[in-house]
């Protein structure tokens, strides 16, 4: 969304540049442009206009995003009398002469083939080095129980990304006594939701750090920080035991 939509100030054809912008950004690097370890955290980079590039971002396509993705709509490439023609003669575009405008719509659209995991593996990778950010601040075990039931004791605490389709989300995971998992967002202090603990619920280990807690209706894909993967199993393993 664009700063004037999150501020409630109204759209208009210059929204729809902005995300024009946006969209142009993710298809080319595979991840969206403004990206925080919340909801709220990544609507203040947008406001804050916090856009970054990686290294081997193509030239043209950096320039033609940096003249969309402007604060001021009015100042965004095609706001002008010309539209949309001013973005069409932008250099990003040069590989179609004026021929190929008219009918583009109905062409096919070409396949594309790219090692998705690998970028769902830097994505990852990036959300994890966020949580060292000064807006995640640490907080002992004791804080969580704050969030539980009076007589509930938590067995394992730790940071983990939580995949889902291709969102990932970084959470403070909690295993307790009570058979159920709660996560939360680290950054607001927030409870986020529960995975209770069913004789249909296990934990498969992936590898050294990727584990799944699978649920009858919900499989949750987690990438462990704090804890290796195995850590996780062998702790939902001794409460099952417990409870027995």
């Amino acid at each position: 969304m664009s700063p004037e939509v999150l501020q409630d100030k109204g759209t208009s054809f210059s929204s729809d540049l902005w995300s024009l912008g946006c969209l142009i950004y993710t298809s080319l690097s595979g991840k969206p442009p403004f990206r925080g370890l919340s909801e709220f955290l990544t609507f203040q980079n947008v406001l804050k206009r916090d856009l970054q590039f990686p290294e081997d971002f193509p030239e043209h396509g950096r320039d033609l995003i940096d003249k969309l993705v402007q604060i001021d709509p009015s100042a965004r490439l095609g706001s002008g009398p010309d539209g949309f023609e001013e973005i069409k003669r932008h250099p990003f575009f040069s590989c179609f002469s004026e021929e190929d405008w008219p009918d583009l719509f109905l062409k096919e659209s070409p396949c594309a083939h790219f090692p998705a995991q690998s970028y769902l593996d830097k994505a990852k990778h990036d959300e994890k080095t966020q949580t060292s950010e000064e807006d995640l601040q640490p907080v002992g075990r004791e804080y969580w129980y704050s969030f539980l039931k009076s007589d509930e004791n938590i067995v394992l605490t730790g940071l983990v990304v939580k995949t889902r389709n291709f969102s990932l989300k970084t959470r403070m995971l909690v295993l307790t006594d009570s058979r159920r998992f709660v996560y939360f967002d680290p950054v607001m202090k927030r409870m986020k939701g529960e995975i209770p603990i069913t004789r249909d619920v296990s934990v498969q280990v992936v590898d050294t750090t990727h584990f799944r807690i699978v649920c009858p209706r919900r499989t949750y894909f987690m990438d462990a920080i704090d804890y290796d993967a195995q850590a996780w199993k062998t702790a939902f393993e001794g409460v099952l035991k417990e409870k027995t």
